[in-house]
């Protein structure tokens, strides 16, 4: 889980921790702690990164694309990050009222993805437009792409 130190002081977070029930044993799932700015994983070792409502805890706009460059880092050529996000639309206004402001437009997120060189392939909106949820892919190098499209010989 990634939090806001700053939304969540003391011992806010420890203890909510200890309340929240765990997941079984599954070879699938690890947990791992680390911050936005180095995630404790190697590079290009995971296939699929899921985060919902993570980034909009983040304040900062740099803070988030650290995060997103990082799962860049940690994704494997290929590799899916899907995201889901508040988003200010009509629903919003009507919902939270002035405090949709706080909300940022869909292209908002959409152009935070592609400037951590991620590629959005696919954008749904949710819960009646106040929620959007991308699938981003981590881009395969060129040498890849021509591999796999049997281009391998052809010039630019």
């Amino acid at each position: 889980d990634i939090y806001n130190p700053q939304l969540m002081p003391g011992g806010a977070i420890i203890r909510g921790r200890a309340l929240a029930p765990r997941p079984g044993p599954d070879n699938r799932v690890s947990w791992r702690e680390g911050g936005v700015e180095l995630l404790p994983l190697p590079d290009s070792s995971v296939r699929v990164v899921t985060m919902d409502f993570t980034l909009g805890t983040l304040w900062q706009k740099g803070d988030q694309r650290q995060l997103l460059l990082e799962i860049g880092r940690i994704l494997k050529p290929g590799g899916r990050l899907v995201v889901m996000e508040r988003v200010r639309g009509y629903t919003s206004w009507l919902v939270r009222g002035p405090l949709a402001l706080r909300l940022p437009p869909d292209e908002y997120w959409r152009e935070l993805l592609t400037s951590a060189g991620l590629e959005v392939r696919q954008e749904e909106e949710h819960f009646q437009g106040m929620t959007r949820l991308y699938r981003a892919e981590k881009p395969i190098p060129i040498r890849g792409q021509q591999l796999l499209l049997g281009l391998e010989g052809i010039d630019r």
